[in-house]
């Protein structure tokens, strides 16, 4: 847990003001990150770590659907889906797809259009 609680930390730092939160405040969110983890997943923390802290910085849940079509893609390379606005894809699956092939010996990059973030 004490490593956990520095990724928390490092995650208020980075997505704060520039400045420590005060000691409530972090103890809080470290708290309310805690309770996160002991939400039930459909899928093994321990086979994906990264998604793991991923879900925590990001302050998301990955969802089942999102899980399921992770797997898919990871299964079946060059395999192409369609997905409805709003089903995570640029939030959350792109991510989760990059934090796994990201293993320190390659470099992996997406591209997004920008009015995808309007």
């Amino acid at each position: 847990m004490r490593s956990l609680t520095g990724l928390i930390a490092a995650s208020v730092w980075v997505q704060g003001t520039c400045s420590w939160l005060p000691a409530t405040t972090a103890a809080a969110v470290a708290q309310q990150s805690l309770q996160e983890l002991l939400v039930h997943r459909t899928w093994d923390p321990a086979a994906h770590p990264k998604w793991l802290v991923f879900e925590v910085e990001g302050q998301l849940q990955i969802r089942p659907a999102q899980y399921d079509i992770a797997q898919h893609l990871l299964a079946n390379p060059g395999a192409i889906m369609q997905l409805n606005m709003g089903e995570g894809k640029t939030r959350v699956i792109l991510p989760m797809l990059a934090l796994h092939w990201a293993d320190g010996s390659r470099l992996v990059s997406g591209g997004v259009c920008l009015h995808a973030y309007a």
